[in-house]
């Protein structure tokens, strides 16, 4: 379980945990609009790390499940 943020930072990440035998991530998105999910987490980038992360999952072919965490400011 992860928010992939280092994972958007550091691609190569990605590539050593799918080489190393991972094969399922299970990543937590807050919204799918970049301002919403920043300000339910508190923290301004952390979305579109979040995202490049998943791409750079993807890229690896690991299996992404998406955690759509719902609140009522990202609704």
């Amino acid at each position: 379980e992860t928010n992939a943020i280092q994972l958007g930072k550091r691609p190569a990440l990605a590539r050593e945990l799918a080489q190393a035998g991972l094969t399922r991530a299970f990543v937590s998105l807050h919204s799918a609009d970049a301002a919403a999910s920043d300000r339910a987490t508190r923290a301004p980038g952390t979305h579109e790390r979040t995202v490049a992360g998943i791409g750079a999952l993807l890229a690896e072919k690991v299996h992404v499940i998406v955690n759509a965490v719902i609140l009522r400011d990202t609704v």
